[in-house]
Protein backbone atom coordinates (compact mmCIF):
# COMPACT_ATOMS: atom_id res chain seq x y z
CA UNK A 1 0.00 0.00 0.00
CA UNK A 2 1.31 3.46 -0.89
CA UNK A 3 1.67 5.92 1.95
CA UNK A 4 1.89 9.68 2.18
CA UNK A 5 4.86 9.49 4.50
CA UNK A 6 8.06 7.52 4.16
CA UNK A 7 11.33 6.84 5.99
CA UNK A 8 14.25 9.12 5.32
CA UNK A 9 16.67 7.82 2.73
CA UNK A 10 19.70 9.24 1.04
CA UNK A 11 19.83 9.67 -2.72
CA UNK A 12 22.79 9.03 -4.96
CA UNK A 13 24.85 12.17 -5.62
CA UNK A 14 24.43 13.48 -9.15
CA UNK A 15 27.58 15.56 -9.22
CA UNK A 16 30.96 15.60 -7.59
CA UNK A 17 30.77 19.06 -6.03
CA UNK A 18 31.83 19.36 -2.43
CA UNK A 19 28.78 19.90 -0.20
CA UNK A 20 28.36 23.49 0.94
CA UNK A 21 28.77 24.58 4.53
CA UNK A 22 30.17 21.45 6.14
CA UNK A 23 32.21 23.62 8.50
CA UNK A 24 29.01 24.96 10.08
CA UNK A 25 28.05 21.58 11.53
CA UNK A 26 27.69 21.70 15.31
CA UNK A 27 26.69 18.37 16.82
CA UNK A 28 26.26 19.64 20.39
CA UNK A 29 24.46 22.92 19.81
CA UNK A 30 21.33 23.69 21.87
CA UNK A 31 19.37 24.13 18.65
CA UNK A 32 20.21 20.59 17.54
CA UNK A 33 19.08 19.24 20.93
CA UNK A 34 15.88 21.23 20.55
CA UNK A 35 15.46 19.75 17.07
CA UNK A 36 15.73 16.22 18.43
CA UNK A 37 13.04 16.97 21.01
CA UNK A 38 10.72 18.42 18.36
CA UNK A 39 11.03 15.31 16.21
CA UNK A 40 10.57 12.99 19.15
CA UNK A 41 7.55 14.62 20.76
CA UNK A 42 5.70 16.18 17.82
CA UNK A 43 4.27 14.83 14.56
CA UNK A 44 7.10 16.34 12.50
CA UNK A 45 7.68 12.94 10.91
CA UNK A 46 4.59 13.68 8.79
CA UNK A 47 6.48 16.51 7.11
CA UNK A 48 8.39 14.11 4.86
CA UNK A 49 7.23 11.81 2.07
CA UNK A 50 8.47 10.08 -1.06
CA UNK A 51 5.15 8.76 -2.39
CA UNK A 52 1.56 9.95 -2.14
CA UNK A 53 -1.56 7.91 -1.50
CA UNK A 54 -3.96 8.65 -4.35
CA UNK A 55 -6.82 7.02 -6.22
CA UNK A 56 -6.08 9.07 -9.32
CA UNK A 57 -3.93 7.71 -12.18
CA UNK A 58 -1.19 10.30 -11.74
CA UNK A 59 2.53 10.44 -11.02
CA UNK A 60 4.47 13.53 -9.96
CA UNK A 61 7.08 14.79 -12.39
CA UNK A 62 9.84 16.67 -10.58
CA UNK A 63 12.89 18.47 -11.93
CA UNK A 64 15.87 19.47 -9.75
CA UNK A 65 18.76 21.93 -10.06
CA UNK A 66 17.24 24.60 -12.29
CA UNK A 67 16.37 26.89 -13.69
CA UNK A 68 18.96 26.32 -16.41
CA UNK A 69 19.03 28.91 -19.23
CA UNK A 70 19.49 26.29 -21.97
CA UNK A 71 17.65 23.18 -20.82
CA UNK A 72 14.75 24.43 -18.69
CA UNK A 73 13.08 26.25 -21.62
CA UNK A 74 13.23 23.05 -23.66
CA UNK A 75 11.66 21.07 -20.82
CA UNK A 76 8.90 23.67 -20.57
CA UNK A 77 8.25 23.50 -24.31
CA UNK A 78 7.83 19.72 -24.16
CA UNK A 79 5.57 19.83 -21.13
CA UNK A 80 3.39 22.44 -22.83
CA UNK A 81 3.15 20.34 -26.00
CA UNK A 82 1.94 17.38 -23.94
CA UNK A 83 -0.33 19.49 -21.69
CA UNK A 84 1.45 18.22 -18.57
CA UNK A 85 2.53 20.05 -15.43
CA UNK A 86 5.48 19.38 -13.13
CA UNK A 87 7.20 20.57 -9.98
CA UNK A 88 10.51 22.41 -10.39
CA UNK A 89 12.84 22.35 -7.38
CA UNK A 90 14.83 25.52 -7.93
CA UNK A 91 18.19 26.55 -6.51
CA UNK A 92 17.94 30.07 -5.12
CA UNK A 93 21.12 31.28 -6.84
CA UNK A 94 19.88 29.98 -10.19
CA UNK A 95 16.44 31.52 -9.67
CA UNK A 96 17.94 34.96 -9.05
CA UNK A 97 20.17 34.56 -12.10
CA UNK A 98 17.24 33.56 -14.33
CA UNK A 99 14.17 35.45 -13.06
CA UNK A 100 12.39 35.37 -16.43
CA UNK A 101 12.56 31.58 -16.43
CA UNK A 102 11.13 31.45 -12.91
CA UNK A 103 8.25 33.65 -14.05
CA UNK A 104 7.69 31.48 -17.11
CA UNK A 105 7.57 28.28 -15.04
CA UNK A 106 4.90 29.85 -12.83
CA UNK A 107 2.97 31.43 -15.72
CA UNK A 108 2.67 28.07 -17.49
CA UNK A 109 1.03 26.49 -14.47
CA UNK A 110 3.93 24.53 -13.01
CA UNK A 111 4.78 24.32 -9.34
CA UNK A 112 7.83 26.04 -7.86
CA UNK A 113 9.66 24.37 -5.00
CA UNK A 114 12.85 24.80 -2.96
CA UNK A 115 16.21 23.06 -3.57
CA UNK A 116 18.12 25.33 -1.13
CA UNK A 117 19.91 28.54 -1.98
CA UNK A 118 23.27 27.11 -3.08
CA UNK A 119 22.65 23.35 -3.46
CA UNK A 120 23.75 22.87 0.14
CA UNK A 121 24.09 19.58 1.99
CA UNK A 122 21.58 20.22 4.76
CA UNK A 123 22.75 17.17 6.68
CA UNK A 124 26.05 18.95 7.37
CA UNK A 125 24.69 22.35 8.36
CA UNK A 126 23.79 23.78 11.73
CA UNK A 127 20.10 24.50 12.24
CA UNK A 128 20.70 28.23 11.81
CA UNK A 129 22.66 27.73 8.59
CA UNK A 130 20.05 25.34 7.20
CA UNK A 131 17.28 27.83 7.96
CA UNK A 132 19.22 30.56 6.15
CA UNK A 133 19.68 28.28 3.12
CA UNK A 134 16.03 27.35 2.93
CA UNK A 135 14.52 30.72 3.75
CA UNK A 136 16.74 32.60 1.32
CA UNK A 137 15.78 30.35 -1.59
CA UNK A 138 12.09 30.35 -0.60
CA UNK A 139 12.01 34.13 -0.33
CA UNK A 140 13.72 34.64 -3.70
CA UNK A 141 11.47 32.18 -5.56
CA UNK A 142 8.30 33.62 -4.03
CA UNK A 143 9.31 37.23 -4.65
CA UNK A 144 10.17 36.55 -8.30
CA UNK A 145 7.16 34.37 -9.09
CA UNK A 146 4.47 35.67 -6.77
CA UNK A 147 3.67 32.04 -5.96
CA UNK A 148 3.84 30.18 -2.66
CA UNK A 149 6.61 27.58 -2.19
CA UNK A 150 5.24 24.57 -0.30
CA UNK A 151 7.91 21.89 -0.72
CA UNK A 152 11.59 21.47 0.03
CA UNK A 153 13.88 18.87 -1.50
CA UNK A 154 17.31 18.62 0.15
CA UNK A 155 20.10 18.21 -2.42
CA UNK A 156 21.09 14.57 -2.86
CA UNK A 157 18.15 13.75 -0.58
CA UNK A 158 20.53 14.15 2.37
CA UNK A 159 18.89 14.80 5.71
CA UNK A 160 19.78 15.05 9.36
CA UNK A 161 17.59 14.93 12.44
CA UNK A 162 17.35 18.71 12.42
CA UNK A 163 16.11 18.97 8.80
CA UNK A 164 12.50 18.20 9.76
CA UNK A 165 12.13 21.08 12.24
CA UNK A 166 13.99 23.31 9.77
CA UNK A 167 11.38 22.53 7.10
CA UNK A 168 8.61 23.13 9.66
CA UNK A 169 10.05 26.49 10.69
CA UNK A 170 10.38 27.46 7.02
CA UNK A 171 6.80 26.42 6.26
CA UNK A 172 7.53 23.56 3.85
CA UNK A 173 7.12 19.79 3.65
CA UNK A 174 10.06 17.66 2.49
CA UNK A 175 9.35 15.96 -0.83
CA UNK A 176 11.75 13.15 -1.73
CA UNK A 177 11.14 10.61 -4.50
CA UNK A 178 10.76 6.88 -4.99
CA UNK A 179 11.63 6.57 -8.70
CA UNK A 180 14.97 7.94 -9.89
CA UNK A 181 15.52 8.47 -13.62
CA UNK A 182 19.30 8.20 -13.06
CA UNK A 183 19.78 11.05 -15.52
CA UNK A 184 22.57 12.38 -13.29
CA UNK A 185 24.67 9.49 -14.61
CA UNK A 186 24.48 11.12 -18.07
CA UNK A 187 22.83 8.02 -19.51
CA UNK A 188 21.71 8.31 -23.16
CA UNK A 189 18.02 9.11 -23.69
CA UNK A 190 17.04 5.56 -24.70
CA UNK A 191 18.53 4.24 -21.44
CA UNK A 192 16.50 6.75 -19.45
CA UNK A 193 13.31 5.54 -21.13
CA UNK A 194 14.30 1.94 -20.43
CA UNK A 195 14.95 2.85 -16.80
CA UNK A 196 11.44 4.25 -16.51
CA UNK A 197 9.87 1.14 -18.05
CA UNK A 198 11.81 -1.14 -15.71
CA UNK A 199 10.78 0.91 -12.68
CA UNK A 200 7.09 0.16 -13.40
CA UNK A 201 5.61 3.51 -12.29
CA UNK A 202 2.36 3.40 -10.33
CA UNK A 203 -0.16 6.04 -9.21
CA UNK A 204 1.29 8.17 -6.42
CA UNK A 205 4.92 7.71 -7.43
CA UNK A 206 7.28 10.69 -7.42
CA UNK A 207 9.70 10.70 -10.36
CA UNK A 208 13.05 12.48 -10.16
CA UNK A 209 14.63 14.24 -13.14
CA UNK A 210 17.07 17.13 -13.57
CA UNK A 211 16.61 20.06 -15.94
CA UNK A 212 20.30 20.95 -16.13
CA UNK A 213 21.27 18.40 -18.79
CA UNK A 214 20.32 17.46 -22.34
CA UNK A 215 19.69 13.72 -21.85
CA UNK A 216 16.49 14.24 -19.86
CA UNK A 217 15.24 16.78 -22.36
CA UNK A 218 15.72 14.38 -25.25
CA UNK A 219 14.13 11.48 -23.37
CA UNK A 220 11.18 13.44 -22.00
CA UNK A 221 8.75 13.14 -24.96
CA UNK A 222 9.07 9.35 -25.03
CA UNK A 223 8.83 9.17 -21.22
CA UNK A 224 5.57 11.13 -21.29
CA UNK A 225 4.26 8.86 -24.03
CA UNK A 226 5.22 5.79 -22.01
CA UNK A 227 3.30 7.11 -19.01
CA UNK A 228 0.27 7.82 -21.21
CA UNK A 229 0.31 4.28 -22.60
CA UNK A 230 0.28 2.99 -19.03
CA UNK A 231 -2.80 5.08 -18.29
CA UNK A 232 -0.84 7.55 -16.17
CA UNK A 233 -0.66 11.32 -16.33
CA UNK A 234 2.20 13.45 -15.09
CA UNK A 235 1.37 16.28 -12.71
CA UNK A 236 2.82 18.57 -10.04
CA UNK A 237 3.21 17.35 -6.46
CA UNK A 238 0.58 19.66 -5.01
CA UNK A 239 -2.01 18.45 -7.53
CA UNK A 240 -1.28 14.85 -6.56
CA UNK A 241 -1.40 15.63 -2.83
CA UNK A 242 -4.66 17.58 -2.94
CA UNK A 243 -6.32 15.69 -5.79
CA UNK A 244 -7.12 18.89 -7.67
Amino acid sequence: MKTDTAPVRNASPHDEDKPVGASEYRSRSPLRRFARALVRFTPLRHLIFKQVRTSNPVVALTFDDGPHPEFTPRVLDILREHDVHATFFLIGNCARANPDLVKRIAAEGHELANHTDAHADLSQLSVRAAIRECRSAKRSIEEISGKRVRYLRPPWGKLSLSTLPVSFLCGMRIALWNLDSLDFRKLPPDELVKQLRNSDPQPGDVLLFHDDGGNSVEALPEILQELKERGLRGCAIEEMVTGR
